[in-house]
């Protein structure tokens, strides 16, 4: 079925000493009606396949971020998200003893599980540095860290089918012309070569 969702979304955008700091905060809340969730089913007598199931779901969430000028060229971000997020009168029927058609189903209630790689806590912060050449441009080194709580990439909610809370790091050395019309890059992502799962079934 096709997915609908309402949503309403509140916040504010404040700026302090003459634009050296910055504070935005959302708040939100969706109400998702027949949401789309892929599953991969193992039934009884059949090929593993991949379905499209649908499910209601709530999610309420909040967002900041911060960003600070200490100092010429300097800049420093922070931000943060809360997610509350779960899916609704969601009960699939499986075939567990007999192939589909012939009787046995089973059915698994996913009701009150949450939405699939959605964190409960996720935070981010960047620092990035301007540094004049001299009239023949500047260099800027930038380094970023990402971290997220557990997420489940399955709506059964299952620690195998899981991703525990992890750091990812990420940096960047750009040379920008004098002007500011050119830019080139080098960047690292994942630098600490951090292995982690961004899918599963």
């Amino acid at each position: 079925e096709p997915e609908f969702i309402d949503a309403v979304e509140v916040g504010f955008k404040s700026r302090w000493l003459q634009d050296r700091l910055s504070l935005k905060f959302a708040a939100f809340r969706y109400w998702y009606t027949d949401y789309q969730v892929f599953e991969y089913s193992n039934e009884r007598g059949e090929l593993p396949i991949q379905k499209l199931l649908n499910s209601d779901a709530s999610v309420l969430g909040a967002e900041i971020e911060i960003h600070v000028r200490p100092v010429p060229g300097l800049k420093l971000q922070i931000s943060g998200g809360w997610l509350d997020s779960e899916f609704l009168n969601f009960v699939v029927s499986k075939a567990t003893q007999n192939p589909r058609g012939q009787g046995d189903l089973q059915d698994f209630d996913y009701s009150g599980n949450p939405t699939i790689s959605s964190p409960d806590w996720s935070v981010s912060a960047l620092a990035e540095q301007t540094i004049e050449l001299f009239g023949w441009g500047s260099l800027v080194p930038q380094y970023t860290v990402n971290w997220r709580s557990k997420v489940f990439l399955d709506p059964q909610a299952l620690d195998p089918i899981s991703q525990d809370a992890y750091w990812q790091h990420n940096a960047r050395l750009a040379y920008r012309t004098p002007d500011g019309r050119f830019e080139v890059a080098a960047w690292v992502e994942n630098l600490l070569d951090k292995r982690y799962k961004i899918d599963h079934f």
